[in-house]
């Protein structure tokens, strides 16, 4: 989890993903402030189909991100998909649909490129924006091996105990250091560091950001 610059809003967005949304909304006869109700039928139009409107932008994310996993910075290669089922792509609202005004669910700023194992781990948690990689100023987190010599993303030392705590939390709620995740950066990183006469730094830093500046960090590579 770094900081990641947030991509323009496509200019089409509004007229193929808000309007569209709104009048949904309208329709529904619900107040676009208000949370939306959480029966499955509240996203779905008179005739029947979904109002998931927001998938109509999933190529402009992807290209957007760089078809990186805000969260874990894990490039969502096609290789990756392919070869595993669960390293899918996901559409995350950042504010959880169940949670904030249902207005949310069609803007563009909170919409954000995901692993779907991550997206899942995520689910209704609230991340504080402080947390948030579009609005982070500075590295919250930093790479360490546990006992059993997995890679595993703790809090930067540099915070104080209340920050630490508060960073902690969002680990858990991203589910950043469970098994699959661990599997996938461990094997990152040892492919990285047996490999690294392979990989030039531009390469490293597209795919691999968060792991090529940890492994820097400890003088890996």
């Amino acid at each position: 989890m770094i900081p990641v610059e947030m991509p323009p809003e496509p200019p089409d967005f509004d007229a193929r993903v808000r309007q569209p949304g709104h009048e949904h909304l309208q329709q529904k006869g619900h107040d676009p402030a208000q949370p939306p109700p959480t029966h499955d039928g509240f996203l779905r139009n008179a005739d029947q189909g979904k109002a998931d409107y927001w998938r109509r932008v999933r190529d402009d994310l992807k290209e957007g991100y760089g078809n990186r996993c805000v969260y874990s910075c894990f490039y969502l290669s096609e290789e990756h998909i392919y070869a595993n089922d669960s390293f899918k792509h996901s559409i995350d609202h950042f504010k959880p649909v169940s949670q904030f005004p249902a207005r949310l669910i069609y803007e563009w700023s909170n919409l954000r490129w995901a692993w779907e194992l991550i997206n899942i781990y995520k689910g209704d948690s609230i991340i504080p924006e402080s947390h948030d990689p579009t609005q982070m100023t500075s590295n919250l987190v930093k790479l360490q091996r546990d006992e059993r010599g997995d890679w595993i993303v703790i809090p930067e030392s540099s915070l104080t105990d209340l920050e630490q705590e508060k960073i902690d939390r969002t680990i858990r709620n991203l589910g950043l250091n469970n098994p699959k995740v661990k599997i996938m950066r461990n094997q990152y990183i040892t492919h990285f560091s047996e490999n690294k006469c392979q990989y030039s730094i531009e390469l490293m830093k597209k795919y691999q950001p968060f792991i090529y500046r940890e492994l820097r960090r400890l003088e890996w590579l």
